[in-house]
């Protein structure tokens, strides 16, 4: 229906980046909201347990001065438990029509696409109109914290744990050595060039660096 971004636009967490189409849902939500607002059922049962709660109590009386038969009686108390049931009934359908109400929400909401970090757009891949089935709509990258991987010779296989601070010179002109965090070390040394990697979390919170450097 809608990209709401284009590339190079920085986003932020939880922003609408692009909505689909959503007419089968509306409808299917307002379907749910009718259902879920509907009171008829419901007080018309609660009107029939309170008819039948009475007739049982003047019932019992009378057949407490034997003006009416045991039988009579069974039947209106049945009546009562008929009605507590339709009533328990009404109660249960309208907890399920809530809860279908919001299971509507939930789905309208799938159609909408935020974005999951805050970030900058890179690529956008479609445009209003087009069938999105399982293809991407953006590519995003997050620039802050960036992921830094380096590749260290096996000689240097031990020297380094995850926590440590390392200091990070970016290729780039001007720029200097950052702290830099290591998140991973391979437990593999690569064969072909004897080497192992490292995986690092370089903050970037003003977005000095660009990624992919």
């Amino acid at each position: 229906e809608s990209v709401k971004v284009e590339r190079g636009d920085f986003v932020q967490k939880w922003q609408i980046l692009a909505t689909l189409r959503t007419e089968v849902e509306q409808a299917a939500l307002g379907v749910a909201q009718r259902r879920a607002d509907a009171e008829a059922n419901l007080r018309a049962a609660e009107a029939e347990q309170g008819y039948a709660r009475q007739r049982l109590a003047r019932s019992e009386d009378l057949q407490r001065q034997n003006f009416l038969s045991d039988q009579a009686l069974d039947q209106h108390r049945t009546d009562a438990k008929v009605a507590d049931q339709r009533l328990a009934q009404a109660r249960e359908q309208r907890d399920i029509w809530e809860r279908e109400y919001k299971l509507a929400q939930v789905q309208l909401q799938q159609r909408v696409i935020r974005s999951p970090f805050s970030g900058v757009v890179i690529d956008r891949f479609r445009y209003p109109g087009e069938r999105i089935e399982e293809k991407p709509i953006l590519r995003l990258a997050s620039l802050d914290p960036l992921r830094v991987e380096v590749y260290m010779p096996a000689s240097r296989y031990g020297s380094f744990k995850p926590g440590m601070t390392l200091q990070v010179a970016p290729e780039l002109p001007g720029a200097s050595a950052r702290p830099a965090t290591i998140t991973r070390i391979d437990r593999v040394i690569d064969p072909a060039s004897n080497s192992f990697r490292v995986q690092l979390r370089l903050p970037n919170a003003k977005h000095a660096l660009p990624a992919g450097l």
